[in-house]
């Protein structure tokens, strides 16, 4: 059985939260974008948003509030940069006071 397999772009918003972009899905070797797309739906239909703990789904994009999402210690500050570097998320932060 093949496993799922997901690509993912990454990126900082314009306000300082994360980006997470599905580019491609595959799902038992069927290309699931085209499948959804064909459906009409979008990760959005299947994935129940939680704006309220920093979560939003939009379209094919997860947008996160690291500073809400994540339990305490409270991030302070707005995110500046993101990566992937060696298969690791790395996530740059810029001050609380800008």
């Amino acid at each position: 059985m093949q496993r799922p397999h997901i690509h993912i772009n990454v990126a900082a918003t314009a306000d300082g939260r994360l980006q997470l972009r599905m580019s491609e899905l595959r799902a038992l070797g069927v290309p699931s974008t085209t499948l959804l797309d064909f459906l009409g739906l979008t990760l959005a239909d299947l994935v129940p948003a939680q704006k309220e703990r920093g979560l939003d789904v939009n379209g094919n994009d997860v947008v996160i509030a690291p500073g809400r999402v994540l339990p305490p210690p409270r991030i302070e500050g707005a995110l500046a940069s993101v990566s992937i570097v060696n298969r690791e998320l790395r996530q740059v932060f810029s001050s609380a006071s800008g």
